[in-house]
């Protein structure tokens, strides 16, 4: 064993030897047993080593100059020194992580939303820690508790509903958070979402305006601010141009998947007089609604219209492609971020509610008749 282990020293001392070397640099005798070290960097930078450790910080930078950085950078680089990211923590009281719980990692909007974020946080050295809610209070509520645990420096929720103990929980801990896609009815932390009501108004005044009477719509949950606030946009559109939407015509779903589309547009097309076109609360609604219309032998657009939202990925590519309105998630995702960076900060007091506007994009299955 104590061979084995000499072996281990032996090998990481002719590593980290051959890898300074081969960055042309000179190395002390009492060095060749450890891995690089921070003093190594600023001793081969000619720099103090609290100065390295600001040169590798992107939040701490700016105090120094480009060359000095770019020096830095580089020396470390080059022997393979990395900055020890938990002792770090234990000095600074940061993790310079930020938890993110969403729903269902497999609904397609979440990956710009996850993009946009990263971007947003990439340059201060912040890493995202993704949790799966998984449509479950209590997994979500696990998964935050276990984030608190980890003492990260902020969390987005994008699982909020309008009465929410999950933001209360975040807010009892004093973890600066953020709503995302939704928020909590109290307006307790700040909330980037898109607009629902008028998207969703734009839908079905689109819908109407190709000639349709016979509207029926699949809601998501009145739960949440997403779900509550489209089918506001529904109703309101509908009202104004005097067109009912009878019970038997509106369909809530508890999570909005494409099992819940296809259950739902399997009872509106058994009516004895079925709806002419379904707006659906989301584009994976749509897909479960249009495979019930195939299973029935329903034609989409000839025999009934069928309308998303979101415009996901694969809304163009389907046939027919879906009519749906378009969001920005990859903006939404940005701004969360960025809200959230000012939260850690401490530059947030004032809660708010910034909305991304939507619209909507036309394509093969809404018809006119």
């Amino acid at each position: 064993m104590r061979k084995q282990a000499a072996n281990n020293g032996q090998d990481l001392a002719w590593l980290r030897k051959c890898a300074i070397r081969c960055a042309g640099y000179e190395q002390r005798e009492s060095d060749k047993l450890m891995p690089p070290k921070i003093s190594d960097v600023a001793r081969l930078a000619n720099v103090h080593p609290s100065t390295v450790s600001r040169a590798l910080d992107p939040t701490k930078r700016s105090r120094i100059s480009d060359e000095i950085v770019a020096r830095v950078t580089k020396i470390a680089n080059d022997i393979g020194y990395r900055p020890n990211a938990v002792a770090a923590s234990m000095r600074t009281g940061s993790t310079r992580t930020i938890g993110v719980v969403v729903h269902d990692v497999n609904d397609p909007i979440y990956p710009p939303l996850i993009k946009g974020l990263e971007d947003a946080v990439l340059d201060t050295g912040l890493m995202v820690m993704l949790g799966n809610g998984g449509f479950s209070a209590d997994r979500a509520s696990g998964l935050v508790d276990r984030m608190i645990a980890r003492a990260v420096d902020g969390i987005v929720l994008a699982t909020t509903v309008l009465d929410d103990p999950l933001v209360e929980k975040c807010l009892a801990a004093k973890i600066p958070t953020v709503s995302m896609v939704r928020y909590p009815r109290d307006g307790s932390v700040t909330s980037v979402v898109n607009d629902c009501v008028s998207g969703m108004e734009q839908m079905t005044q689109h819908v109407i305006e190709c000639g349709h009477q016979r509207v029926a719509c699949i809601a998501g949950p009145q739960t949440s601010s997403a779900g509550h606030n489209r089918l506001i946009g529904v109703r309101s559109s509908l009202h104004r141009s005097g067109i009912d939407l009878p019970p038997e015509f509106l369909k809530i779903t508890d999570q909005p998947r494409m099992e819940a589309g296809y259950a739902a547009t399997m009872e509106l097309l058994s009516l004895a007089t079925p709806p002419t076109a379904i707006i659906c609360v989301n584009d994976v609604v749509a897909m479960g609604a249009m495979r019930a219309c195939r299973e029935l032998g329903v034609s989409c657009p000839e025999d009934v219209s069928i309308t998303g939202f979101n415009n996901v990925a694969f809304t163009e590519f389907v046939a027919p492609g879906l009519t749906t309105v378009a969001v920005d998630f990859q903006r939404i995702g940005d701004l969360a971020g960025r809200a959230l960076l000012s939260e850690i900060e401490g530059k947030c007091p004032q809660k708010n509610i910034q909305t991304v506007p939507c619209h909507v994009v036309s394509r093969d299955s809404l018809r006119v008749i």
